[in-house]
């Protein structure tokens, strides 16, 4: 899946090589480094380490196409903009804890928090490179049906498991929780209903890559990958997704409708990882409806945007639900809304967009 297809001219596999050397050296030396100096000041040395293995991988992949020209595999390219987006992200967050020991640090830290849009840079980026995770695992179309539920489930479990175990039980970064306490007793009810939301999320999923290879529906080509393209196309399926989050959400806070489906989701008022998919089924339901009208309204024409869409919906919840700022850029905007926005109904979209056309932020 790594684009190693030694078939094609030039070898699109020498660009991994190169990346893995190169990457695989700088940690080694990083750690003899570290070892010879001592603690680091303040700084994380897992994060300098992976800022630093991603750097290593960008230069692998610019030394492989000065020296062999550009690949000429699909998943080569999508690889390149995962290591060059992970390793902005990785000097970003290094660059952000240094940053508060200046004033123009300072400042940049304050308004990376202030969610101009209600999206954080760590939330949006964050969306990104799961996207591209899940361009890479997707599988075919005609793949069979359990391995294309496993693929789902798999990084599902590792996405919102990771980040439960991370904040909620190793409680990394505790300064920058929204709120200290954890509801433990919601936490059965959560997952199990967390568990549901998975399967739904998995059975639209198998539905719609069988209406694919059937010719119901048009299946996304899998064209050459381009990232200006893919960048104008997923900001598209960004304000889709979040214009239909924003619709149902807000139809979903009418007093009928709160009571008997949203109220359940609500039950979190200082939610975790697991709220992010704690619904009523039918809310379930009409959530993950907006992949297959992202489909039919023709805005997944690539495999790329199609595995964006279904990220967006997998994944979002995560930043959303997290109750956890800081590096990881959980998203304050919605953690407002489960503390005081079932009282006074606001924020009811994923960013400000909506809320502030509507006046509901």
């Amino acid at each position: 899946p790594h684009g190693l297809d030694f078939s094609t001219t030039p070898p699109s596999g020498l660009a991994e090589i190169r990346a893995f050397y190169f990457g695989t050296m700088i940690v080694l030396a990083y750690d003899f480094w570290t070892a010879a100096k001592g603690p680091s000041d303040g700084v994380p040395p897992a994060l300098l380490k992976a800022a630093a293995l991603l750097a290593a991988f960008v230069f692998g992949r610019a030394l492989s196409l000065g020296l062999d020209g550009p690949p000429a595999n699909n998943h080569a390219h999508v690889m390149t903009t995962a290591e060059a987006l992970g390793a902005a992200v990785g000097f970003g967050l290094w660059w952000k804890m240094e940053g508060r020991r200046t004033a123009l640090g300072r400042g940049l830290v304050a308004l990376y928090e202030a969610e101009p849009l209600g999206v954080t840079p760590g939330e949006f980026v964050g969306n990104l490179a799961c996207a591209v995770v899940v361009y890479l695992t997707l599988g075919a179309d005609d793949e069979a049906a359990p391995r294309l539920a496993f693929r789902t489930t798999a990084r599902l479990l590792v996405a919102y498991g990771g980040v439960f175990y991370a904040f909620n039980s190793l409680r990394l970064d505790p300064s920058a929780k929204f709120a200290e306490t954890f509801e433990h007793g919601k936490l059965s009810a959560e997952v199990a209903r967390w568990v549901r939301s998975a399967a739904i999320s998995i059975a639209y999923d198998l539905a719609l890559r069988r209406a694919f290879v059937a010719g119901r529906l048009a299946a996304p080509d899998a064209a050459p990958f381009s990232l200006k393209r893919e960048i104008w196309a997923v900001l598209a399926l960004v304000v889709f997704v979040d214009l239909h989050f924003y619709a149902f959400h807000r139809l979903l806070h009418t007093p009928y409708l709160y009571k008997r489906i949203h109220s359940v989701h609500h039950q979190a008022r200082n939610p975790n990882a697991f709220s992010g998919f704690s619904f009523h089924p039918v809310e379930t339901v009409i959530y993950f409806s907006a992949l297959p009208m992202a489909v039919a309204l023709g805005l997944c024409p690539h495999r790329f945007h199609y595995a964006a869409a279904k990220s967006f919906l997998d994944f979002n919840p995560l930043w959303g639900h997290v109750g956890q700022g800081g590096w990881f850029g959980g998203s304050h905007h919605h953690y407002l809304h489960h503390t005081i926005g079932f009282r006074h109904h606001c924020n009811f979209g994923g960013t400000w967009l909506f809320d502030g056309l509507f006046g509901t932020g």
